[in-house]
């Protein structure tokens, strides 16, 4: 059966001109798109994304490529020995206006009114949990897999672990210590984000799966992340913190916790995830060229107060000094 047929006799959808957008394979009939995508994540947490995705269309991004139910009214569909959904959209996003740090900040705003907190998807209140166990889980994982990775890639891996276990252990302190400030207001309550933001509102698409709870923080420290990791000029990283905070103000608690998401080194272990699923010779080479550039990444972390134009010093804000 091809994706057409698939299609009608599923979802009753008649697919025309097929288009591809962000690696994936869509079909067009007259203004909507749909997309055919294989279930990876559990169910309870795509149906937890579906209903953060639903409340956002409904709130004005009509460019959310949501999940829609097949004829049977089911969520997802077996085909060939495989779950799918099927993902669709009425348009594509408009150009507008907006900066990236308004957008980023509107959408927060927007995010904060859905009023419940998933369950499967939240990460508020929990990174150091969550950043322990990625620890945890990535030491042993250079331990127990070291056969199946090529020797040139262990080796590598065996002599960076020393330093990621010392920068996400001040990660993890701080942010312990973070959570005791009590100097927060309104705009620190959790919010829909994303899972790793980067610049997905500037997209003409964005796709359900990639949504998640937590705090503000989360998205304007990874967008930050992506700054630092493309050498963006210390204006624009200037004019995005206030742009955002021109729309929603951050509280010391936001500030300490951005600063604290920036110091763990989730591009790093993310780039080893990578690695892991894929021990390739492109993987390796990007892992390479993110510890090539991390000394470049700590003197932008070391600016990074500077950038955000409030006097850590006097706010009692504190730094981490080796930086």
């Amino acid at each position: 059966m091809s994706d057409q047929h698939f299609l009608y006799n599923f979802y009753s959808i008649h697919a025309d001109d097929e288009i591809y957008y962000d690696g994936q394979k869509g079909y067009s009939q007259d203004n909507t798109i749909s997309f055919i995508m294989p279930v990876v994540n559990r169910e309870a947490v795509l149906m937890e994304q579906t209903v953060l995705a639903y409340f956002l269309k409904e709130n004005g991004f009509r460019h959310l490529a949501i999940p829609v139910r097949n004829k049977e009214n089911e969520w997802f569909t077996m085909w060939q020995d495989q779950s799918y959904m099927v993902l669709w959209t009425e348009q594509l996003k408009e150009s507008d206006s907006l900066s990236p740090g308004e957008k980023l900040a509107y959408f927060h705003e927007i995010g904060t009114t859905y009023p419940y907190e998933p369950q499967k998807i939240s990460s508020y209140g929990d990174w150091k949990q969550l950043w322990i166990y990625k620890l945890t889980m990535h030491e042993e994982k250079s331990l127990q897999d070291k056969e199946n990775i090529p020797s040139s890639y262990r080796d590598f891996i065996i002599d960076l672990f020393p330093y990621l276990i010392g920068i996400s252990e001040n990660a993890i302190q701080y942010v312990n210590e973070t959570n005791e400030e009590h100097r927060f207001h309104k705009g620190d309550q959790g919010t829909i984000a994303f899972q790793r933001y980067n610049e997905q509102l500037e997209e003409p698409i964005l796709w359900t799966h990639e949504l998640c709870y937590d705090h503000p923080a989360r998205d304007i420290a990874e967008m930050l992340r992506g700054m630092f990791l493309q050498l963006s000029e210390e204006e624009e990283i200037i004019h995005f913190l206030k742009d955002y905070e021109a729309v929603r103000p951050l509280s010391i608690f936001s500030w300490r916790l951005i600063y604290a998401r920036l110091i763990y080194p989730i591009h790093l272990f993310d780039a080893l995830d990578r690695l892991y699923e894929q021990p390739q010779d492109e993987h390796f080479r990007t892992l390479q060229r993110l510890i090539e550039n991390q000394e470049d990444y700590e003197y932008k972390l070391r600016q990074f107060f500077h950038y955000s134009g409030i006097d850590a010093k006097n706010l009692r804000i504190p730094m981490l000094n080796w930086l």
